[in-house]
């Protein structure tokens, strides 16, 4: 019998490595940061911290779901996919979403009450995770989310001095590239997709560098 695409090992252990390298390396910026917020209490560096702890969450959703995955063609179990997909693709876009909510929030934190922020944030993404149920279309959630990265990538192109706009500009880079692949995985070679993910990653390690050199 021919296995399902989404269970080879192959692709599998591709996804699983991934999730796993980028979950990783948002913990290391949100830890790497902590000192420098601890020096200056400022809180847009807490809210920039707080979008890469989201996105560790959201990614963090996918290893869970990939670990579950590898059980399932190891042991020869067979969970329908309409379960454990919705579930975790649910997962990914609620967190996915406050993040790049916290992006917005830690330039404009001045101008707007947190609980607010809060409630209208989760709002936001709780109509996100509901679309994403009901359509199990990564397109309509990158909809929504996409006009969040033009409006996150406008308002720092007009910083010019600000040491934290290149910054802000990958990490948006970084979730775009990341919407093509969930979208368009469908249609694509699986090298191809593998070709994004790495070029992906890249672009996290280069966001890391200018973290780094930031915090010094």
């Amino acid at each position: 019998m021919l296995m399902p695409p989404f269970l080879d090992p192959v692709r599998l252990g591709v996804e699983f490595a991934y999730s796993a390298i980028v979950v990783f390396l948002c913990i290391f910026v949100y830890f790497r940061t902590k000192e420098m917020f601890s020096l200056t209490k400022h809180k847009g560096i807490q809210y920039f911290r707080t979008a890469f702890l989201f996105f560790g969450l959201a990614y963090a959703s996918r290893f869970i779901f990939y670990i579950i995955q590898f059980g399932i063609s190891s042991f020869d179990i067979f969970v329908p996919r309409r379960i454990l997909f919705p579930l975790s693709f649910s997962l990914v876009a609620y967190f996915s979403t406050i993040a790049l909510a916290y992006l917005v929030y830690s330039t404009f934190w001045k101008r707007f009450n947190h609980k607010h922020f809060i409630l209208f944030s989760n709002i936001i993404a709780l109509i996100v995770v509901l679309i994403s149920y009901l359509t199990r279309s990564p397109l309509m959630v990158a909809m929504v989310q996409l006009p969040i990265l033009g409006f996150i990538l406008f308002v720092n192109y007009r910083k010019k001095k600000s040491h934290t706009k290149y910054l802000y500009l990958l990490l948006s880079l970084f979730w775009m590239i990341n919407l093509i692949v969930i979208h368009s995985r469908r249609f694509i070679p699986f090298e191809w997709e593998i070709i994004l993910q790495v070029l992906s990653v890249g672009v996290f390690v280069y966001l890391i560098y200018r973290v780094l050199k930031w915090v010094k």
